[in-house]
C-alpha cells in the first residue's frame, strides 16, 4: 500500500466539535503552532459545503500586524459584492462608533434579501495583536444577521475573560485538547496513510509527540523514507530539515527556498518569481507529498514552521541572489498594486530609486498613519539626493508626517519638495501644477480650524488644479460637517 501522508485525518471527537460551528455566530480555534488548526478548518469547509451547498465561505490569512493591511485584505474578500468592496475600502478600518455604524449599514444593505449562510474564516490571527480588531469582532457578533458566522484561528488567546462573558453562548471554542492526537488517532492516521504500526510503535509515537500533529507527521514521514524512527527530535526544526529538505534535488530545494519569501503565492506569482519553464512541475512535485504546503482557492501557503526553516536557508544564499529575488518580488507586488509591500522589498535591497518611485506612484493610498515609523526609516536611510529626484514620494511623506502631527518635519519635507521641483526639469506644466497643488493642499491641513486661511490656500490650489479633481473636502462627509453642522444650512 503506497504511503500518502497528505491524507487528511480528523478524529471523530474533533469532527463532532467542528460540526457545531454553523450553530454559533463566533467560533475560536486556539492552539500552539503545528497542532493542525488550518487542517481542521479545511476539513470543516469541505464538510460544510457538502451539507450546505449554497453557503458562502470566505477565508483570510493575517500576515502582518497592520490593521490597514488586514482591512484591505478583508475588503478584497468581498468580491461577491463589488460595490460593497469599493465602499468598505473607501471607509477604511472602522475604529470609531460612527464608522462602525456606517459599516453596518453597508453590510446590511449588501446582505438584504440573501438567505444562505455566510462564513468568514480568519487564520493566523495571532499576528494581529491590536485590540481594536477584537473589539470589531465583538461589535460584528452583536449586529450581524444570524446566518453570518465568524471563525477565528490563532496560536494565542483571542478573547479575554470579559469578552468571553460578553459573547456568552454565542461563542463556540476549540482548543489544543480537541486537536491533539491520542493513541487511537495516531494508529488510524498511520493506517489511512498506508503505514501499519505495531502497538509498541504507536505508544512510542503518541507519547514522544504528545499528540502534536506536525511531529507525528514528520516522524511518520521519516520512518517511511528510511525505515527507522528519528532520534533526538524534541526540536522540530532539525527534523523538518532532515525530512523535508534533504531528500529533495538541488533544484527543488532552490525553488522551495526562493518561494518561501512571500507569505503566500499563486501559480502566476510563482512563475514570475521563478521565470523558468518548470515552475508548474516543481510546484506539483513539492506539494504532492508535503502536508506543510497547502493550496486553497489557488493560493499556496507554507506552514509557518516550513516557511521559517526555508527563510533561514534563504538568508544563507549569496547577497546578489537574495537581492535579485527580493527585487523580483517587489516588481510582482508593484504589478499587483501592493505598493507598500513592493517598497519594503526594495528597501531590503537598498534599491532606493525603485522604493521612492513606487511610493510616489501610490500617492499615499496604501500608506496610512500606521506606516509612519516605516516612512521615517526610509527618510533617514535614503540619501537626500535620491529623495530630491522623486517629488511625488515627498508628498506622500508630507501626508504621513501630518498624520503623525510632526509639523516641523513636515515643513522640512516641504522644503525638500520645493528643491525637488526646481531640480526636476523634465516635468510637464500639467504635472508641475498638479504636484504644486497637492503640496498646497497638504499645507492647508495646518490651517484646518481657520476657514479663511484654508480658503486662501484653496484659491491657490484651484488656480493649479481643476475643481472637479480636487474638491475642498476631498469627498469626506466628516470634513464637510465640520463647517456645516446645522441641518438645512449648507448653501
Amino acid at each position: 500500500m503506497p504511503v500518502k501522508l497528505n491524507t487528511t485525518y480528523i478524529s471523530s471527537a474533533l469532527a463532532n466539535k467542528l460540526s457545531y460551528i454553523s450553530e454559533y455566530p463566533v467560533t475560536s480555534i486556539v492552539a500552539p503552532i503545528g497542532y493542525g488548526k488550518t487542517r481542521a478548518i479545511s476539513w470543516w469547509v469541505d464538510y460544510c459545503q457538502k451539507k450546505k451547498s449554497d453557503a458562502l465561505i470566505l477565508r483570510q490569512t493575517i500576515v502582518t500586524d497592520s490593521l490597514a493591511d488586514s482591512w484591505r485584505s478583508f475588503c478584497r474578500n468581498l468580491r461577491e459584492w463589488p460595490e460593497l468592496e469599493k465602499e468598505m475600502s473607501a471607509l477604511g478600518f472602522p475604529a470609531d462608533p460612527q464608522a462602525r455604524q456606517l459599516m453596518m449599514e453597508l453590510l446590511t444593505d449588501a446582505l438584504a434579501g440573501k438567505s444562505h449562510d455566510i462564513f468568514y474564516i480568519i487564520d493566523d490571527l495571532h499576528f494581529l495583536t491590536n485590540p481594536a480588531f477584537t473589539s470589531l469582532i465583538l461589535f460584528l457578533s452583536d449586529h450581524l444577521p444570524e446566518r453570518t458566522h465568524i471563525i477565528l484561528l490563532s496560536r494565542n488567546v483571542i478573547f479575554d475573560r470579559a469578552a468571553q462573558m460578553k459573547l456568552g453562548p454565542r461563542l463556540w471554542e476549540l482548543n489544543v485538547d480537541d486537536l491533539r492526537l491520542g493513541e487511537t488517532d495516531v494508529r488510524e492516521y498511520a493506517r489511512r496513510s498506508g503505514q501499519l504500526l505495531n502497538i509498541r510503535d504507536v505508544d512510542m509515537l503518541a507519547s514522544s509527540t504528545e499528540g502534536w500533529f506536525s511531529m507525528v507527521y514528520l516522524k511518520l514521514r521519516a520512518y517511511a523514507q528510511t525505515g527507522k524512527w528519528p532520534e533526538n527530535t524534541t526540536n522540530i526544526y532539525p527534523l523538518i530539515d532532515e525530512v523535508l529538505f534533504r531528500p529533495l534535488t538541488a533544484r527543488q530545494r532552490e525553488f522551495l527556498v526562493k518561494l518561501s519569501v512571500p507569505d503566500d503565492f499563486t501559480m502566476e506569482e510563482a512563475a514570475f518569481l521563478w521565470p523558468e519553464d518548470d515552475t508548474a512541475a516543481l510546484l506539483s512535485q513539492l506539494t504532492e507529498q508535503n502536508a506543510f504546503i497547502t493550496c486553497t482557492d489557488g493560493v499556496y501557503r507554507y506552514h509557518n514552521m516550513l516557511r521559517s526553516c526555508a527563510r533561514k536557508k534563504f538568508a544563507l544564499l549569496p547577497e546578489g541572489e537574495q537581492n535579485a529575488t527580493m527585487i523580483r518580488l517587489g516588481q510582482w507586488y508593484e504589478k499587483m498594486g501592493e505598493c507598500c509591500l513592493a517598497a519594503e522589498c526594495y528597501e531590503k535591497t537598498g534599491s532606493w530609486n525603485d522604493l521612492l518611485r513606487t511610493v510616489g506612484q501610490d500617492r499615499g493610498l496604501s500608506f496610512g498613519p500606521e506606516r509612519l515609523p516605516l516612512m521615517r526609516r526610509w527618510m533617514a536611510n535614503c540619501p537626500e539626493e535620491c529623495q530630491l529626484r522623486y517629488p511625488q514620494a515627498l508628498l506622500v511623506f508630507m501626508l504621513l508626517l501630518f498624520y503623525g502631527r510632526d509639523i516641523p518635519e513636515m515643513r522640512r519635507c516641504h522644503a525638500l519638495f520645493q528643491r525637488s521641483m526646481t531640480l526636476c526639469t523634465d516635468l510637464s506644466q500639467q504635472e508641475r501644477d498638479q504636484l504644486e497643488g497637492e503640496a498646497l493642499l497638504r499645507l492647508s491641513f495646518l490651517c484646518f480650524n481657520d476657514i479663511s486661511a484654508m480658503s486662501a490656500y484653496h484659491r491657490q490650489i484651484r488656480a493649479l488644479i481643476p475643481a472637479d479633481r480636487n474638491p475642498w473636502t476631498q469627498g469626506s462627509p466628516s470634513v464637510l460637517m465640520l463647517y456645516h453642522s446645522k441641518s438645512g444650512s449648507l448653501d
